[in-house]
């Protein structure tokens, strides 16, 4: 009996012992809630407007980012450099230059001589010299290393500089030039389908007139880019010092202004056909037209580019063949610098004789054909001159000289 009593004392106080573990145990999980509860309330919003208001502020930092601004607690971006973006900008100029300078020097003849060799170093060439003047053109890459290498010659006395910016005429004539092709190609793709006459007929001629349209703007872009391309420049030179070797100069001006139209690379904008006016007695060859005469000047030209010129002037007692021929051959080579072959002597229809001269200029990186027949009778002497792209010229070289023997001087 005693034995049962103890043992229902000792199951009694084991289930209160546990009774008593378990609830300390629910004790510590509520507090451990209650805590963590409180974090989380502290670490949100106070309230669902608080969360907008964060949420706007998040958004307007995205937008101000995508704009470009500075975003609060970010990297600011490096700063470029502003001569980047106006390089990048910055359109390419199509400039013109040519440059004047007034030197004196000890000794003209070999400043003469040192401009043209530096010039034709540059990749450049003479165009004229004339007394004291030299022209040259060198490439416009090469225009400020020539001007330094001239300077070095002499004292400067004067130098002027000038640009000619011709970039807005040639964006102008490409566009040009753009929409006459496109109208073209419009308008023949029409005379395709047509089959009027009267309509093919005005479709005709409106092709015509936008085909030589399309050929002179390329022909004054031809001609901006070759200027563009080379630069003009001007040495005039003195010497306080008299020259040890005398330069007599040539007094006659068609003489000196031989070669001078292949050299400039222009010739006069006129055309006559002379219709009334027969020109000077000279055929020329078949495939050659007339476009200009005079009494005393004759024109023509070949579609290749070959062009004529024979002109007659006032003769001087004493002025044979022999003086004539041999003051020309001086003038080319001393203004032109045209390298020219042995003269030849050849006979004209009527039994005249004739001096004829050839040689090749290189203009750039072209070579150019000359050649020049100078006929001399008691009243007149008549030039006749012929010149263009080498191959061209050299293949016509027969038939212009048997155009010169037609020639009637008198």
């Amino acid at each position: 009996m005693n034995l049962n009593r103890k043992s229902n004392r000792g199951l009694v106080w084991s289930f209160s012992l546990l009774l008593l573990v378990f609830g300390f145990t629910m004790l510590g999980c509520r507090s451990a809630e209650l805590s963590y509860m409180s974090a989380s309330k502290s670490s949100r919003p106070a309230n669902s407007r608080a969360a907008v208001e964060s949420d706007v502020a998040i958004l307007a930092q995205i937008q101000a980012a995508d704009k470009g601004a500075p975003v609060p607690g970010a990297k600011a971006p490096q700063a470029k450099a502003p001569q980047a973006d106006a390089d990048a900008n910055e359109t390419k100029r199509i400039m013109i230059y040519s440059a004047l300078i007034r030197m004196v020097v000890l000794n003209v003849r070999v400043a003469e001589e040192s401009i043209q060799e530096t010039a034709v170093k540059l990749g450049g060439y003479l165009q004229s010299l004339d007394g004291p003047t030299i022209v040259v053109k060198v490439p416009a890459a090469k225009f400020q290393t020539a001007l330094d290498e001239f300077a070095k010659l002499g004292e400067v006395a004067h130098q002027q500089i000038k640009g000619l910016d011709v970039t807005e005429e040639f964006l102008d004539l490409r566009i040009r030039l753009d929409n006459a092709e496109k109208s073209r190609l419009r308008l023949l793709a029409i005379l395709e389908k047509n089959q009027k006459l009267d309509e093919t007929l005005k479709i005709e001629r409106e092709l015509q007139r936008i085909t030589g349209t399309i050929e002179q703007i390329k022909g004054r872009l031809r001609f901006l880019s070759e200027r563009a391309a080379y630069s003009t420049i001007t040495v005039q030179l003195n010497s306080p010092v008299p020259q040890r070797q005398l330069i007599i100069h040539i007094p006659f001006e068609w003489v000196r202004d031989l070669g001078s139209e292949l050299v400039a690379g222009t010739v006069p904008a006129y055309i006559d056909t002379g219709f009334f006016r027969p020109g000077l007695s000279c055929d020329l060859p078949d495939d050659y037209i007339k476009y200009y005469a005079t009494p005393t000047e004759t024109r023509g030209m070949s579609a290749d580019g070959v062009l004529v010129k024979l002109k007659r002037y006032e003769n001087y007692k004493g002025g044979n063949l022999t003086f004539w021929s041999k003051l020309v051959r001086r003038g080319l080579l001393e203004s032109r610098a045209i390298s020219l072959n042995e003269p030849r002597s050849i006979e004209l229809a009527k039994g005249t004789k004739a001096v004829l001269l050839w040689g090749v200029k290189m203009l750039g990186k072209k070579k150019h054909g000359y050649m020049v027949a100078v006929v001399s009778t008691k009243h007149y002497v008549h030039c006749y001159e012929a010149w263009g792209p080498v191959e061209a010229q050299q293949a016509d070289q027969a038939k212009l000289i048997e155009s010169i023997k037609t020639l009637s001087a008198r």
